[in-house]
Parts: structure tokens; C-alpha cells; sequence
């Protein structure tokens, strides 16, 4: 993603179950989450990746 087009805001949890991390990336000119990335890892072996992209280009207000 293009830095000059988004702010990537990252966390980092510790919890009793495990960690968690995420970044997402939001539009600077919309305000609208683009992507996001969250990998957990619960210590014991399993872990889990969750890749997520917005795409609003079809998006339209409902009929009224």
C-alpha cells in the first residue's frame, strides 16, 4: 500500500490464551479500513494468519 495514501495502525496483545497482531490500513482522504492482517499464535503450536481487503467500489446507497 502506498504510505502517502494510508496510515497503517498496528496492536500487539498479550493474553492468557496466546497473542494477537494487527495491522490495519485506512485511507487517509476516506477514512475507510483498505486491509487488514491479524496473525494469532496461542503458544502451544497452533497458529492462525487472517488477511482481509476492502473493496467499496461497488458500494451504493440503498433506494429510499
Amino acid at each position: 500500500m502506498n504510505s502517502m495514501k494510508c496510515q497503517l495502525y498496528s496492536t500487539h496483545d498479550i493474553t492468557p490464551h496466546g497473542t494477537v497482531d494487527n495491522q490495519v490500513w485506512v485511507s487517509r482522504r476516506r477514512g475507510l479500513i483498505l486491509r487488514q492482517e491479524t496473525d494469532i499464535d496461542t503458544g502451544n503450536g497452533n497458529k492462525t494468519h487472517m488477511s482481509v481487503r476492502y473493496d467499496y467500489s461497488n458500494v451504493h446507497a440503498p433506494a429510499l
